[in-house]
């Protein structure tokens, strides 16, 4: 069965990179200035093809979750990062474009997958019990749902690359909530008195950071490359998962000093590597130096995923 989880999980991470690239493709479509409406979105193949990917990736990601320990499961699923930078670089390629996987890409994606994959071991290495307090765990989802949301609308203040990372970091919060009421909701289920208030109650913060985290991945695949999205999400989503189940849920991460030292570095380094791949991915830099004052404007904003907007005279 171990065997069998580890082919899912790997199968799931090259679903969710073939989402991340297909939907960011679909939102920068021919002519497409990156400023359309969502709804214009469903009635392009290519996004409905991501789509499709994310739901097919999810499946498979809970089925293998199923058959195996999440120690061992959710490490695979940081190959969805190494997985889109490869398809970004082919497909850059093949359209005679500059490549997305130079070294300091590489370099980002290496410490964004060593740092997950440290930090998830280490956490998810020590199982415990969960203590349901229904006060704690609705008071703990309510304030990550609203700062997934105060995140996603305090994008569109910034620009460039700060506008991709901060309706990533929303997605990311949004996507590791789901996780967590997902784990609270089961807790209370088959736990002694569950209450059928407490459940419709989680039910309604699942479904709004459901609904945030859908919204602000879509803008974020608008704004930047799938990579910084996929890196973002891969990085923050299993520590907003861990940090609820710590904070509101009483679980442990790790039993030793060791153990906390280890999650703290593996989440530093997974974060230096969201910085590197933000500081160095060709999509971004060129972004950047758009929206730069004076000669090194240079690149042509209608090849941007987020444009410049002309400046009257």
């Amino acid at each position: 069965m171990t065997t069998v989880a580890v082919v899912l999980a790997v199968l799931a991470a090259a679903s969710f990179a073939v989402a991340a690239v297909a939907q960011h493709r679909a939102a920068r479509g021919p002519g497409d200035t990156g400023t359309a409406p969502l709804r214009a979105l469903v009635r392009r193949p290519l996004w409905l093809l991501g789509t499709g990917a994310a739901v097919a990736g999810a499946g498979l990601h809970a089925v293998a979750l199923g058959l195996a320990p999440v120690a061992l499961v959710q490490p695979v699923g940081v190959l969805a990062v190494p997985l889109g930078v490869l398809a970004e670089h082919r497909l850059a390629a093949r359209e005679g474009l500059p490549p997305g996987a130079g070294a300091g890409t590489t370099a980002g994606v290496a410490l964004a997958v060593a740092g997950v994959a440290v930090f998830v071991l280490v956490s998810a290495g020590s199982p415990s019990g969960v203590r349901f307090d229904p006060g704690t765990v609705l008071t703990t989802a309510a304030v990550l749902a609203a700062a997934g949301a105060l995140t996603l609308l305090l994008s569109r203040r910034v620009h460039g690359t700060a506008r991709c990372l901060a309706r990533s970091v929303a997605a990311a919060v949004a996507f590791g909530l789901v996780s967590a009421l997902l784990r609270a909701g089961l807790a209370h289920l088959t736990g002694p008195g569950a209450s059928a208030a407490v459940l419709a109650a989680i039910g309604v913060l699942l479904v709004a950071a459901l609904l945030v985290g859908g919204v602000a991945v879509q803008l974020a695949y608008r704004s930047g490359p799938p990579s910084l999205v996929l890196a973002c999400l891969t990085v923050l989503d299993p520590m907003v998962a861990v940090g609820f189940g710590v904070t509101a849920l009483g679980e442990r991460i790790g039993t030793s000093t060791l153990d906390a030292v280890l999650a703290g570095g593996g989440a530093l380094l997974a974060v230096a590597g969201v910085v590197a791949l933000a500081r160095h991915h060709p999509d971004a830099r060129a972004r950047d130096t758009a929206r730069a004052p004076g000669p090194a404007r240079l690149t042509d904003p209608a090849r941007l995923t987020d444009p410049v907007r002309p400046t009257r005279p």
